[in-house]
């Protein structure tokens, strides 16, 4: 699946908005539809499936704050997008790689196709 930036910014906050309802882990909760929550649902459905994220075009974001409050936004930015991370990779074997360019995706795709091609057919 790829994705823009503002969509990983949705996943975010999605996830922020749950964590602070103390929901227990990998429970999906009812309310705002957003991306994070269609992917649970498919999920959910579907046992074995392997999701790959691919964020194009993700960079860290610049403001005209006094240099300690931009250290402060980012790193609590930072934070969170690592707790979304964790929470991806631990809970519904989700991966997430930060791609900067289409040539990047492509790369991306050509490498997991020829290592898929590679291995033995059962």
């Amino acid at each position: 699946m790829v994705i823009s930036p503002d969509e990983l910014e949705d996943m975010l906050s999605s996830h922020k908005t749950v964590s602070n309802l103390s929901a227990p882990i990998g429970e999906i909760h009812e309310g705002a539809e957003s991306l994070l929550q269609h992917l649970y649902k498919y999920l959910s459905r579907t046992e074995g499936k392997v999701v790959t994220i691919l964020v194009i075009g993700y960079q860290r974001r610049s403001a005209s704050w006094d240099e300690d409050e931009l250290d402060f936004q980012l790193n609590e930015h930072h934070m969170d997008t690592e707790e979304l991370l964790v929470h991806l990779q631990l809970y519904w074997n989700i991966t997430v790689r930060f791609l900067s360019s289409w040539q990047e995706v492509t790369n991306h795709v050509v490498a997991v196709t020829k290592a898929l091609s590679k291995r033995p057919y059962k």
